[in-house]
């Protein structure tokens, strides 16, 4: 694995995102372990590890993390980490994106969908803080329409949009999406993903707004 990386392949393109003077600094942790600024991953179960802080105990969710300076108010996490460094790094570990049907209900009226790719890979998520055990995210956020916390499922790679050459998952900050997002880098299949309205944290589930949380981000389990 090389840390010299000056381009990125987005949605088919190949864009100079990073000059030299830029070049991401990825430093060997040992025993297969890599860092991105905050980002710390590892080359044999393609985990990604990044700090978070939550964000909202209360509120509906439109998303599951975003940018500190994203849609903080619609958002169960925050990160300081770049969705740029992100992307990186998923690069790096050869997880592969694609929207598949996933959000064709976004096209404009009438407009025909692009040639049909294949879904994104499926990643699974999970959350820990203080000493406590690491948990699946997915318990920690409530169906409204059930009144249960929603179920174990995966979450795919969908990938984001260059738009005038700029990554939006970097403009907007968007990450992970409860309501489905063509721009933010992960969505989910759940059906209900649709509506805006549906999905609300656990508040007993989580710690105090403001607390630090580390989420991890792997390969949802085969099996």
């Amino acid at each position: 694995m090389s840390p010299r990386v000056f381009i990125l392949c987005f949605c088919g393109l190949i864009l100079p995102v990073l000059s030299p003077a830029a070049e991401p600094n990825v430093e060997s942790l040992g025993e297969g372990r890599f860092r991105l600024g905050e980002i710390e991953f590892h080359s044999g179960t393609r985990a990604i590890r990044l700090p978070c802080k939550v964000n909202t105990k209360q509120d509906v969710l439109e998303y599951v993390l975003v940018h500190e300076q994203g849609k903080v108010h619609e958002s169960l996490l925050t990160t300081a980490v770049s969705p740029l460094q992100l992307q990186i790094v998923l690069k790096l570990l050869n997880y592969t994106q694609g929207r598949g049907e996933l959000l064709d209900a976004y096209l404009p009226p009438g407009e025909a969908p692009p040639p049909r790719e294949a879904p994104g890979e499926a990643v699974e998520l999970l959350v820990e803080w203080d000493r406590n055990p690491v948990v699946s995210l997915n318990p920690v956020i409530r169906d409204r329409t059930t009144d249960a916390p929603l179920e174990r499922g995966p979450w795919i790679l969908t990938g984001s949009e260059v738009i005038n050459g700029k990554f939006q998952a970097e403009v907007e900050g968007s990450i992970i999406a409860l309501y489905r997002d063509p721009l933010a880098l992960f969505n989910s299949p759940h059906p209900r993903m649709v509506d805006d309205e549906n999905w609300f944290p656990i508040e007993k589930a989580l710690p105090g707004a403001g607390q630090p949380v580390t989420l991890t981000i792997r390969p949802f389990p085969k099996s």
